[in-house]
């Protein structure tokens, strides 16, 4: 769905992804499941107290829509250009799930359709932390695996060009 109003972001596409049947259990998903992918993340030291704790319920399946950022622009004004705040939060186990088809970040076997980009460019996600409290999650490719860094939503924080923006 393209809602876009005040022109700052470009739709690009969306992914489904299929329903999952078994809890997301954060913590065993970063730290055992991803060595099982051979899926590597630079996890920030915060990433523990933000997500350690979080278990989600099984889920159905999902589709993510994602823009591409046209100018730069400061978090609030890209929340309301997607429609409204609840369609932006995207789940810890889709950007689990997002990652894990894209292991090995542009070197991943290929399919049909890759959504984060790898060129050590911004990937942005905003998921609600154990607390419930919405944490702005950044993801990039630097050659050998995704480095993370969160950010409180208080901080308005400033996205640049070409930033790719995920939600439902």
């Amino acid at each position: 769905m393209n809602c876009t109003t005040n022109g700052i972001l470009d739709y690009v596409g969306y992914k489904i992804l299929p329903p999952d049947n078994e809890e997301f259990i954060a913590k065993i998903a970063f730290e055992e499941d991803a060595k099982k992918y051979g899926l590597k993340f630079h996890l920030p030291q915060d990433f523990l107290k933000h997500f350690g704790g979080l278990i989600e319920p099984p889920q159905k399946s999902s589709i993510l829509s994602f823009h591409d950022l046209k100018k730069d622009a400061n978090d609030n004004l890209i929340i309301s250009s997607i429609c409204c705040e609840d369609l932006v939060k995207v789940s810890l186990r889709d950007f689990f799930r997002l990652h894990r088809t894209q292991y090995n970040g542009p070197n991943s076997p290929k399919c049909l359709w890759y959504p984060l980009l790898t060129n050590s460019c911004l990937n942005v996600f905003h998921i609600p932390d154990v607390n419930k409290e919405i944490c702005i999650l950044r993801s990039s490719w630097y050659g050998d695996g995704w480095f993370l860094k969160i950010l409180d939503k208080n901080t308005n924080y400033r996205a640049y060009v070409d930033t790719r923006f995920f939600s439902f």
